[in-house]
């Protein structure tokens, strides 16, 4: 998420814009990304998991688990 909010302060600073519409787009993009940090945890707590609900509801093994064991 760093990252992104470093890409998106460097964007608005290389944009050709008056230097107070940079100064705005960077306080938004600031202000987004302190609101965002307390927010993200909470919401990506089953995330893995759901994941893994999602794919498991179709998931086929490649090859039988029994077959490749006896390989050992």
């Amino acid at each position: 998420m760093i990252a992104g909010v470093l890409y998106t302060l460097l964007l608005v600073a290389l944009l050709d814009l008056p230097r107070w519409q940079k100064v705005v787009r960077g306080v938004t993009a600031t202000a987004v990304a302190l609101l965002a940090l307390p927010l993200l945890p909470g919401w990506s707590l089953n995330v893995v998991e759901k994941i893994q609900a999602k794919a498991a509801a179709d998931a086929r093994p490649l090859i039988g688990m029994e077959r490749d064991r006896g390989r050992s």
